[in-house]
C-alpha cells in the first residue's frame, strides 16, 4: 500500500511541477521535425522506386536484346504492365537505333512514387529514367 502512495505521490508531484519550460519548445518544434522525417521518407521512397522504374527498363530491354520480345512494342507494354503496380501515370518510349542500340525512356510523375504524400508539396515534377543496350542477337 505505501508503494501505492508513494507513485501517486510522485504522479502529482510531476503534474503539478511548474517547470516546464521545455514544453513549450518542445510542442513548437516536434510538428516540424515530424513534417522533416516524413518529407524524407518520401524522398527516400521516390529514390527507392526510381531504382525499380531502372530495373524494370533494363529487364525490357535485355528481353529484346536477346530475342525474347521482336518488337518495340512489346517492350513498351511489358514496362507499362509491370509500372502499373506503382506508377499508373508512366509514359514509356523505347526506340532501336540503327547501331543496334535499344533506347527506352520512361517519364513518372514524383507523385506516382512517393508513398506518405509530402511530395505533393513540389508540384509537377517529373522524373525521366533512361536506359540504353546493346543487341546480342
Amino acid at each position: 500500500m505505501e508503494m501505492i502512495r508513494s507513485t501517486w505521490r510522485t504522479l502529482t508531484d510531476k503534474v503539478l511541477a511548474e517547470d516546464g519550460t521545455a514544453t513549450i519548445e518542445a510542442i513548437l518544434w516536434i510538428p516540424v521535425y515530424g513534417l522533416l522525417l516524413t518529407f524524407i521518407a518520401d524522398v527516400s521512397m521516390v529514390f527507392h522506386n526510381q531504382a525499380q522504374v531502372m530495373r524494370i527498363i533494363q529487364d525490357g530491354n535485355r528481353q529484346l536484346s536477346v530475342g525474347r520480345f521482336k518488337t518495340t512494342v512489346q517492350v513498351q507494354d511489358y514496362i507499362t504492365e509491370t509500372l502499373s503496380g506503382f506508377a499508373d501515370n508512366a509514359l514509356v518510349s523505347t526506340s532501336l537505333s540503327s547501331t543496334g542500340v535499344i533506347n527506352t525512356s520512361v517519364m513518372v510523375p514524383a507523385s506516382d512514387l512517393d508513398s506518405v504524400g509530402s511530395w505533393a508539396l513540389v508540384k509537377d515534377v517529373n522524373l525521366v529514367v533512361s536506359a540504353q543496350h546493346l543487341i546480342e542477337y
